[in-house]
């Protein structure tokens, strides 16, 4: 087994620091049943104390090297390993999202910056494509087992559920058929893709079907 990096030691001990702050203080988010709802209506902040419009606002530099806003921006079901602090995605927020038109709106426009950061596009007909300055940006994030792949598979899944599969479908469409030419993504990363993938279709297609 490989010795940890730095970047893994320091995950250990921000982890142990917040699950530590939590058992302290008893709970993560007092009095707020709707956490993500809230800060995507950009009346409550995250747990660093930041409004979904300032995010919104970094440069390529902030969006990679900082590490605790993506659970935020792209929350899912499960409990996030790499910040405890970021609220779960329940059911009850989860239908909000999906039945909210401004909410969605504004999903759509954290995505659309992460296609930038990513060299991707989004067409009028909510097809992701690669950008003219795709071979570029992918220089900053296709390397052998780089953090990006795990936030990509969370978009993925996140965009789902918050109501916007067709770009969750599209995404994974890319990724996919990018794992064929560019081998430093790895199996297992284009495994997990397209497991999410198959996964986004079939609920999907359950969900048309029963409606």
């Amino acid at each position: 087994m490989p010795a940890p990096n730095n970047y893994t030691l320091w995950n250990r001990l921000q982890n142990a620091i917040e699950r530590r702050f939590v058992v302290l203080t008893g709970c993560q988010f007092r009095g707020n049943a709707a956490p993500l709802v809230d800060f995507y209506s950009n009346v409550k902040t995250d747990c660093s104390g930041r409004y979904l419009s300032e995010i919104l606002l970094w440069d390529h530099r902030r969006l990679e090297n900082c590490h605790n806003y993506i659970q935020w921006l792209f929350p899912t079901s499960e409990r996030s390993r790499y910040n405890f602090f970021a609220p779960v995605l329940d059911s009850t927020q989860s239908n909000v999202f999906r039945k909210s038109t401004e909410l969605k709106k504004r999903v759509f426009a954290s995505f659309a910056m992460m296609c930038e950061f990513y060299g991707y596009k989004i067409t009028e007909s909510g097809d992701v494509l690669p950008a003219e300055n795709f071979s570029d940006r992918t220089s900053c994030w296709i390397t052998p087992r780089n953090h990006n792949f795990l936030r990509l598979s969370r978009m993925m899944k996140s965009l789902h559920l918050l109501g916007l599969s067709k770009l969750s479908i599209s995404l994974g469409d890319q990724l996919v058929a990018l794992c064929d030419v560019r081998s430093e993504i790895g199996e297992a990363t284009g495994n997990v893709w397209s497991l999410i993938l198959i996964e986004t279709r079939r609920t999907l297609s359950t969900r048309t079907t029963v409606c």
